[in-house]
């Protein structure tokens, strides 16, 4: 038997039950999407990680007048049409 008066207190600890519990679920939700989002992000970068090495592997040096070495520093001499 529940004593009088007590309605108070059992609806507090219902609530607060209710509470915890909704604030578990949602951090568990949270996670798992901050996972999936985490792995998808990893497989993205990891792809064009590697798309772009490889595409650094077999790009040729272009060789200008002032030869090789200046151009795999990066420096390019116009052509006098341009």
């Amino acid at each position: 038997m529940i004593a009088p008066g007590n309605d108070v207190l059992i609806f507090l600890i219902a609530l607060g039950v209710l509470m915890s519990s909704a604030y578990a679920f949602g951090r568990i939700h949270q996670w798992r999407r901050r996972g999936r989002e985490r792995d998808e992000a990893y497989r993205i970068g990891y792809d064009n990680a590697s798309r772009s090495i490889i595409g650094m592997m077999t790009a040729r040096p272009s060789t200008g007048p002032a030869g090789p070495a200046v151009a795999r520093a990066g420096v390019h001499r116009r052509s006098a049409h341009s």
